[in-house]
């Protein structure tokens, strides 16, 4: 009972304080985190082809084309630029790449697929006015930004608003390796907002 009596509560519950309040940080941030996650997502579809877009959206063909050649535009201004081909493909594969149609010394990866978001406000139909260009990385689908959206087999996906927002220009070539280590930086970030609110 002596030993009991001599114990300094107010020194222990500092103690337990300061070991409890970096989990409290943690939980807090990560439910944060997934809040804002999940009120600013939308759905989308992904769509490999504009005859994949039409055969799932009936009578529109014209919708379908402009959102395609909309698409293939924008990753002719974004997408990652590199020196040669031979650097490209190291990243994304054989045969996926090609060259530049602006600039004909840089090559860039081909676009694989396009994205179009559901319309807001109740609609139900989606906005095949700003469609995002996805390029096929190993076995996901990725933006020109690095940000992974899904495997090669996801066809519908929830993904963040900004996914739509436009790209800044790409007007440099990056070094071999350099868009896989965006890849990652950006999947560490976010990996686990990619298998919750924003997974396939």
């Amino acid at each position: 009972m002596k030993r009991t009596k001599q114990i300094n509560l107010a020194t222990m519950r500092k103690a337990a304080a300061r070991k409890t309040s970096p989990t409290k940080s943690v939980v807090l941030t990560g439910t944060l985190l997934l809040a804002g996650c999940g009120s600013s997502s939308q759905e989308a579809m992904i769509f490999s082809s504009i005859e994949q877009c039409v055969s799932e959206n009936s009578g529109s063909r014209s919708e379908c084309e402009k959102a395609y050649d909309s698409a293939v535009s924008e990753a002719e201004r974004t997408a990652p630029k590199y020196n040669s081909q031979r650097a490209c493909e190291m990243e994304f594969g054989h045969n996926q790449c090609r060259q530049s149609e602006t600039n004909s010394s840089w090559f860039l990866p081909a676009m694989g697929g396009f994205m179009v978001g559901r319309m807001m406000g109740g609609g139900g139909g989606y906005d095949y006015g700003r469609p995002s260009p996805l390029f096929g990385y190993r076995n996901s689908w990725v933006g020109a930004d690095g940000v992974s959206y899904g495997g090669r087999s996801d066809r519908r996906v929830k993904v963040p608003q900004e996914a739509f927002k436009s790209k800044p220009t790409t007007a440099r070539t990056i070094s071999r390796g350099g868009f896989g280590s965006k890849i990652q930086a950006k999947s560490s970030w976010g990996s686990s907002r990619s298998r919750g609110s924003f997974g396939g």
